[in-house]
């Protein structure tokens, strides 16, 4: 699976300075077609990247742009919502398991 293959119309496509962060991290491009837009896991927790432009997006245009869900378990699991990268990122690392190092 991947995102262009699973969303190929362009405008729900991450923006590439965020791909690039999540291949360095070790993310795992984990989108699905049936899903609302793509995703990427790192260890338990999924983050899916809305689209940039509010516009495109699923739900309304008052949807934070990133959701994370973190696998407890259970069949909905814990979500929160962000409207930055860089701290939906964060918030990921700090509540991982997994190692940055390999």
């Amino acid at each position: 699976m991947t995102y262009k293959k699973e969303f190929p119309m362009k405008t729900h496509w991450p923006r590439p300075a965020e791909l690039i962060v999540l291949k360095a991290l070790g993310f795992e491009d984990v989108s699905w077609h049936n899903d609302s837009c793509p995703s990427w896991q790192f260890g338990p927790v999924t983050l899916y990247i809305a689209p940039i432009d509010p516009k495109h997006r699923e739900q309304d245009e008052e949807t934070r742009r990133f959701a994370t869900k973190y696998d407890d378990g259970t069949f909905n699991g814990r979500w929160a919502s962000h409207d930055d990268f860089v701290t939906a990122v964060a918030l990921i690392l700090a509540h991982s398991d997994r190692s940055l190092v390999r």
